[in-house]
């Protein structure tokens, strides 16, 4: 039987016991998380300086969303 990785995410216990084979960037964890069972996910290596550039996209996203709602109020 082949082996699969698993994803450990933030609510989760250490990797303890198992191999640690790579990372998932804290901009795409909450995709991740919210992916259907059993759906095919596709990983692709990043660097240092590319997983920065993705947080702070999302970071400043997230900002603009929070000033949009509240300006709306």
């Amino acid at each position: 039987m082949p082996q699969k990785p698993i994803v450990l995410l933030q609510d989760a216990v250490t990797g303890g016991g198992y191999a640690t084979v790579g990372t998932v960037i804290s901009a795409d964890r909450g995709l991740l998380a919210q992916r259907q069972t059993h759906k095919s996910v596709y990983f692709e290596n990043v660097d240092v300086d590319e997983a920065i550039a993705a947080r702070n996209e999302r970071d400043e996203r997230l900002e603009e969303i929070r000033a949009e709602i509240e300006a709306a109020d």
